[in-house]
């Protein structure tokens, strides 16, 4: 009878406990990420001093992105020729942006637009080459 008592106690004691588990749940973020579309430039486009370059793009992700920065580079020197950024947090960025072309030589130059994707320091970087000449 012992024995019995004994075994409808762990029996009893084990139902209570099995069934007060419950599987944990978890839930994944997404891993950031995010896809740059420039219309325009576009590659080896031309342009000349004070022709006006339309920036256009279009910046898409799975997460709220904090805005984007537009940057020209001479590409031999890697010295800037024009910036502006965006301070925003949206899951679709347009860019749309002008610049006066204010180079007087024939220059290579590199279009980036960047997007910040968390504040770990995670970015989507896209370029575009373009020249300018006489």
């Amino acid at each position: 009878m012992k024995n019995l008592f004994l075994a409808a106690m762990i029996t009893a004691t084990s139902l209570a406990i099995l069934s007060s588990c419950k599987k944990e749940t978890t839930t994944t973020d997404p891993v950031p990420s995010a896809t740059i579309t420039i219309a325009s430039p576009y590659a080896n486009q031309i342009y000349r001093l004070g022709d006006t370059m339309y920036i256009v793009a279009t910046i898409e992700g799975n997460v709220k992105m904090h805005g984007y920065d537009v940057v020209i580079v001479k590409t031999a020197s890697g010295d800037t020729v024009y910036r502006t950024d965006e301070h925003t947090h949206e899951m679709k960025l347009n860019v749309n942006k002008t610049w006066c072309c204010n180079v007087s030589s024939v220059t290579d130059l590199r279009l980036y637009i960047s997007s910040a994707l968390n504040h770990d320091g995670l970015e989507v970087v896209k370029s575009v080459d373009f020249k300018t000449a006489l």
